[in-house]
């Protein structure tokens, strides 16, 4: 199993979501995931839970999470 495929089960994400990339740096003790999904992708809606709706907004989000080590 490849690292990506690790963290994607270990994360518990479905499709369209995938781990795209991972890097670690121990004297760091940093360890960065990239998740993204397939262009043209469809979600349900965060509101009403309908799915099929399109993306409107891809920008990429930085997120920490103090507590890995």
């Amino acid at each position: 199993m490849r690292d990506v495929e690790l963290f994607q089960a270990a994360l518990g994400l479905s499709e369209p979501w995938r781990v795209v990339g991972s890097s670690f740096e121990a004297d760091q003790r940093r360890l960065e995931l990239r998740i993204d999904f397939e262009r043209g992708a469809r979600f349900a809606c965060p509101q009403c839970d309908v799915g099929g709706c399109e993306v409107h907004d891809a920008t990429e989000k930085t997120w920490r999470h103090l507590d890995f080590f």
